[in-house]
């Protein structure tokens, strides 16, 4: 994981160390992650506080045997597990997709563009991605049956 080093001079008026400790721990979370992505994706070893060893590929298991103290990760990790409740599955390419996310954030926080323009930008991105998608959905056609 990247190593952060703080000046006052590196952070612009709007920015403080909470918003790049949130978005480190965002990557972070990134980074404990992208090793098991895919059929090839490395297994992990979890071993509790009482000596219980898990060994495991999924990422819904892997954040809920994580003790997450950060805010951002946490809700992450919220987000994370409503995801795999309603699908089952996509727990973690959602946490690489935020991390990269995050990286992104981080490098135009740091060209001193204010955070609320950040949130306007992903909120337009978000709606044209939507109406893409609605383009994208194809309806089945009926099939005839001799009833028809």
């Amino acid at each position: 994981m990247d190593q952060i080093n703080f000046e006052q001079s590196d952070l612009s008026s709007n920015t403080t160390y909470s918003t790049f400790i949130s978005i480190s721990a965002a990557k972070g979370l990134q980074d404990v992650m992208k090793k098991n992505l895919g059929p090839k994706g490395a297994f992990k070893i979890l071993v509790s506080g009482s000596g219980e060893i898990k060994i495991t590929k999924s990422g819904n298991l892997l954040l809920k045997e994580m003790q997450i103290q950060n805010p951002i990760a946490l809700l992450i990790a919220k987000t994370i597990y409503a995801q795999n409740f309603f699908s089952g599955d996509g727990t973690t390419s959602i946490v690489l997709l935020l991390g990269e996310l995050f990286r992104n954030i981080e490098n135009y926080i740091e060209k001193n563009i204010h955070p609320q323009i950040l949130c306007e930008g992903i909120n337009i991105a978000k709606k044209e991605l939507e109406n893409w998608l609605n383009s994208q959905i194809i309806t089945p056609k009926k099939k005839k049956t001799k009833f028809n």
